[in-house]
């Protein structure tokens, strides 16, 4: 008998309710039993073969059942947290440094050991982390990341007797990440604040109802949304289909209770980041007009000028019979969800994995935490803090650092604003500290400074609002804004920025799609010299990011603090590492 592990449940899953899902995917399992703990809920279930755990874990693992996603996989009694993990599938003529720089971006390496798998002969690194929660991280994002053209499989080291070790590929979900993005993308709506008491029915009842019914998580938002609304919002987790059963069992909740207290028509109110929302109305209101005609409704989206800093979310409001609102639901939530990854997948990888300690939800769209309501998909759960102990041990970056960035003349004024409220703005939301530099330096200056200085973060959030402010205000017409951005780096790290016949600098390049400019006079004294960069926002805040870590590196090698280890052979027929030299 195989047993199987299934964790990351929700509290009212039972016995019944798995068993039944098993049923509706055609598996034969017995003995489920399910664990009820303080804060979390697991199960373990017998399967006659093997056969049945592959199928399992295929069909299961990342399943949203009940507004919760599955982490299915064998249960491995001896499995422990470990600090090791193994990298396979490299490019064959990727170096043992190389890896290990890829490695120390999640965390300190204590060790890296290069093997070779007995079966298929290619290259195996074992790389040991400080911690279990750096090898965590390591893992969840490394497997699947493509370096180097190879897609890389990344598990941890377990250690096990003679067991199939067939699984270590095909995973990484231990942060509950599900493999399907779109369950990390909500579908918030906002609904009159008199009609929440029958949303959530007489104890709870009705919103439970809800949840088990559609296999959604449904959270009812009890704080006003703006101060002064008369909305409330409702955020729905779960698979796309899931979300729109959900949606449509509170409007027939809604379209009920208005009917009994005679309020008339109740449209459907979605929320939507202002990002996503030029692209669902599409070149001349093609594409919202298209989905109107497609599903008998009538929509609209509120003006561009209702938004802020502080809230940055349009509203789309749905009219028609109820199912023919929950179909333009299906088909805008569709969209929101295509644009949404296209902004995800636009973010390289390796510039994410580049840029430690910082929230890249936050990087995303510079509210803090990416869409509202949104998980972080790069960490599985909710997102929020330092994302990395960084590349170094645990100060990922320096306290503070210093970019200028320099800002066309003529829209130095939109940059400020009336009596400098959007510049104290962008300070706050920011917490960077930021100056203008006077026009009485060059009156006749095309561009005007702006140092910026602040945390990595702070950093990012100032340069996105102010990248925004000039694509608002159409400074570069329907481009996006590039500018010039400029860092002071040592004298004496200029050639590993460079890099042997120029290796680094066009990587960055490459990878970042900026150009960077290194100082062409090499008879300077000065200690420290500017190095320009180019580009689009994203672009030149990965090209940034790699040139400082870059910088990190080197100090940290500089200081001693680089991370030796001899070649290991693993032994035979198993990934066991052994401590020690």
């Amino acid at each position: 008998m195989y047993k199987l592990y299934i964790g990351n449940l929700d509290q009212e899953v039972n016995e019944r309710t798995l068993h039944s899902l098993f049923e509706d995917q055609g598996l034969t399992v017995s003995n489920i039993l399910v664990k009820h703990k303080p804060r979390r809920c697991y199960a373990f279930a017998d399967c006659p073969d093997q056969t049945t755990i592959d199928r399992a874990i295929d069909s299961l693992n990342g399943y949203n059942l009940l507004g919760a996603v599955m982490n299915v996989e064998p249960s491995m009694s001896r499995r422990r947290r470990s600090n090791k993990i193994q990298i396979r599938n490299v490019a064959a003529h990727v170096s043992k440094d190389e890896a290990q720089t890829l490695a120390a971006t999640f965390g300190t390496v204590q060790r890296i050991d290069q093997g070779t798998d007995n079966n298929t002969e290619e290259t195996v690194f074992y790389v040991t982390y400080e911690t279990p929660e750096q090898a965590q991280q390591a893992v969840a994002q490394l497997n699947e990341y493509e370096f180097h053209k190879a897609e890389l499989k990344v598990d941890f080291v377990v250690y096990r007797n003679n067991r199939n070790n067939r699984f270590n590929n095909n995973r990484g979900n231990y942060s509950g990440m599900d493999r399907n993005r779109s369950t990390d993308f909500p579908l918030r709506m906002l609904v009159p604040a008199e009609m929440v008491g029958a949303i959530i029915g007489k104890q709870g009842q009705t919103i439970r109802k809800i949840t088990q019914n559609s296999r959604a998580r449904v959270d009812v938002l009890r704080k006003e949304t703006m101060p002064g609304s008369v909305e409330k919002a409702i955020i729905i987790y779960g698979a796309p289909e899931n979300c729109t059963n959900a949606c449509k069992e509170i409007m027939k909740v809604m379209v009920e209770e208005s009917q009994k207290t005679n309020k008339g028509e109740v449209p459907l109110k979605i929320l939507a980041h202002n990002n996503l929302c030029g692209r669902l109305i599409g070149k001349q209101g093609q594409v919202i007009k298209g989905i109107m005609e497609e599903t008998n409704t009538k929509a609209s989206v509120s003006s561009i000028h209702d938004i802020s800093l502080h809230n940055m979310d349009r509203v789309i409001t749905i009219r028609g019979s109820l199912d023919d609102m929950s179909e333009a639901e299906s088909k805008i939530s569709a969209k929101l969800r295509i644009c949404c990854e296209h902004d995800m997948n636009s973010m390289n990888p390796q510039a994410m994995m580049m840029s430690p300690g910082m929230n890249h939800m936050s990087m995303m769209h510079g509210m803090g935490g990416g869409y509202p309501g949104m998980r972080n998909p790069m960490m599985g759960g909710g997102g929020g803090g330092n994302m990395y102990q960084g590349m170094y041990g645990h100060n990922p970056m320096p306290t503070t650092e210093s970019c200028i960035l320099h800002i066309p003349s003529t829209a130095v004024g939109a940059i400020i604003g009336t009596g400098g409220q959007h510049i104290k703005n962008v300070i706050q939301m920011s917490g960077a500290t930021i100056k203008v530099a006077d026009r009485d330096e060059d009156p006749e200056a095309a561009e005007r400074k702006v140092t910026i200085t602040g945390t990595p973060e702070a950093q990012w959030k100032s340069h996105y609002y102010l990248f925004e402010k000039l694509k608002m205000e159409g400074f570069f017409g329907n481009d996006d804004p590039r500018l010039r951005a400029e860092i002071s780096v040592p004298r004496s790290m200029v050639g590993r920025i460079i890099g042997k016949g120029g290796k680094n600098v066009r990587e960055i390049q490459r990878v970042s799609g900026a150009i960077v400019k290194l100082p062409e006079d090499q008879t300077s004294e000065e200690e420290e010299v500017p190095v320009q960069i180019l580009g689009h926002f994203h672009a030149s805040q990965v090209a940034q990011r790699r040139i400082r870590a870059l910088l990190q590196q080197a100090q940290v090698q500089q200081q001693g603090g680089g991370v030796g280890g001899q070649n290991m052979q693993p032994r035979r027929g198993n990934a066991r590492m052994q401590n020690g030299s």
